[in-house]
């Protein structure tokens, strides 16, 4: 574990750059599909808009941290909320949630930080995603009362029910069937092949919550080459 949390600390100092501003505007393209992301194929946006998701907007509607605007073009905007399946701007890559989905449950809406993998892929961070969680936010989020009234009034801290009871995971999406993959204790040793050290240090890893735990799954991908 030692060997593992100065690449975390790494890995957080990199993506604090790039979340620290609420909006930025400036040129963007978008991609409709895997196979348009992996040959190329993106259009073009003269000026949008990135800004970052409140915590009840994360709640209320699941999904990224991030979402899309272009005031100059309702139509466009309708498109990369809706259809497409990335974006990149300034040379940061996002992916859309919207549609996809983890054990045939469906993300939100929204779009996070996504990261090139050697193989083509993408891969992201977010909450871990079951038909438990969904059904609880879905019970909150038609609560009401107390509890709703609670939540969106911030007397109960909003981050606090909008992430789940597990630790944020990593997230691998390689084809067009919007399936998702959760790099587990499963996955991730036959990524590391051929890394004997990270290997070992991930062995080290106790407990199945923490092996899946993107704090210590992403940096060790990193470390490996796995990540780009």
């Amino acid at each position: 574990m030692k060997k593992i949390l100065p690449l975390f600390f790494v890995f957080v100092c990199v993506c604090t750059n790039m979340t620290a501003q609420e909006t930025k505007t400036m040129t963007g393209k978008y991609c409709l599909t895997f196979d348009d992301y992996s040959n190329g194929r993106w259009t073009e946006v003269e000026e949008m808009t990135l800004v970052r998701r409140t915590d009840s907007q994360r709640m209320w509607s699941g999904g990224g941290d991030f979402k899309f605007e272009v005031p100059a073009d309702k139509a466009t905007e309708k498109t990369i909320k809706k259809k497409a399946f990335a974006v990149c701007m300034d040379d940061t890559l996002y992916v859309n949630l919207h549609g996809l989905k983890h054990k045939g449950v469906k993300f939100g809406n929204g779009y996070d930080m996504a990261f090139k993998t050697k193989n083509g892929g993408l891969v992201f961070n977010e909450n871990y995603i079951s038909k438990k969680k969904a059904m609880l936010t879905g019970a909150l989020a038609g609560a009401g009362g107390v509890i709703g009234g609670a939540i969106a009034g911030g007397a109960i801290g909003v981050a606090e029910w909008a992430v789940s009871l597990e630790k944020r995971v990593t997230y691998l999406v390689d084809s067009d069937t919007n399936k998702v993959l959760c790099l587990d204790e499963k996955v991730v040793p036959g990524l590391l092949e051929g890394h004997a050290d990270l290997l070992e240090a991930y062995s080290q890893v106790d407990g199945k919550h923490a092996k899946r735990s993107a704090a210590v799954i992403f940096p060790l991908l990193i470390q490996s080459g796995y990540i780009k």
